[in-house]
């Protein structure tokens, strides 16, 4: 029994000795941390260099099979997937679609378009009747998506959806005449 109750009590003080061990090395660690923490926020902060004009850096790669497109500073990433798209295509979407989808949201909505997406439905891959899955993700993290153009048609003018009627500035209705009117004549 002796044996047993030593042999216990063996088990025990080491035990305690090393939690005591492991926690002191544990609270040196943070304390070293902590310091050099504090060093860090002491520091003055350095300049961050200035890259150089004309070079564009692009840290995210584009995926495979994607063509993305800048239009301007304030305008949305447009991003073309897969990259089968002919530049006729690209071309009639631009014009026909996105730019004066672009163009009316950023006149009427509280918020920016930040990137849209427009995928183009393959034949053997096309579940939806639609050529294209066009989306939109906005600068207040919602979120619009459609389809466009049924299989067999020709590509339509885009025209806006409103739960009453929808306004045009004159500016808008300059630069998008064909919106104007095609909403006019279903309307």
């Amino acid at each position: 029994m002796k044996k047993i109750f030593g042999m216990i009590s063996i088990i025990l003080l080491t035990a305690i000795l090393t939690g005591s061990g492991i926690y002191l090395w544990q609270k040196e660690r943070c304390a070293k941390g902590a310091d050099s923490a504090q060093k860090q926020i002491a520091e003055p902060k350095k300049a961050l260099p200035t890259q150089e004009k004309n070079v564009q850096k692009d840290p995210v790669a584009p995926a495979e099979n994607t063509t993305i497109e800048k239009i301007s500073a304030s305008k949305p990433v447009i991003v073309f997937k897969p990259a089968t798209f002919t530049e006729q295509e690209k071309e009639d979407l631009l014009t026909r679609i996105i730019n004066p989808y672009i163009d009316y949201a950023l006149e009427s909505e509280s918020t920016t378009p930040l990137s849209i997406s427009i995928v183009k439905n393959t034949e053997g891959q096309n579940t939806t009747g639609y050529m294209y899955t066009i989306d939109v993700i906005f600068g207040n993290d919602t979120y619009s998506d459609w389809l466009e153009r049924e299989v067999g048609t020709p590509l339509r003018t885009w025209t806006p959806d409103c739960m009453d009627t929808c306004t045009f500035s004159e500016q808008y209705k300059m630069k998008h005449p064909n919106v104007v009117a095609e909403y006019n004549k279903n309307k």
